[in-house]
């Protein structure tokens, strides 16, 4: 008795969608990550279609937020005597 083995179907994605999936990772406060998964791609499939295109990620910490926990940890070491 022979197995037969499915082959493994690689999926392609049209250029429109690609499009979309990378302007909305583009808006403020979205996960990169989390939308792949929503449209059933990978994140690295993600990063590598806005990396092709020259799209620079932005950091998903703000710079200000930053700021203001280091001025909270000053606060509470203050406290502490």
């Amino acid at each position: 008795m022979d197995v037969v083995v499915p082959r493994r179907i690689r999926r392609t994605h049209g250029e429109a969608f690609k499009r979309s999936v990378i302007s909305a990772c583009r808006e403020p406060c979205t996960s990169d990550a989390g939308l792949a998964l929503a449209n059933g791609l990978n994140a690295n499939e993600v990063h590598r279609s806005m990396r092709e295109r020259g799209i620079v990620q932005l950091t998903s910490v703000p710079v200000r937020r930053i700021a203001i926990a280091d001025e909270a940890r000053k606060g509470v070491r203050d406290r502490r005597g």
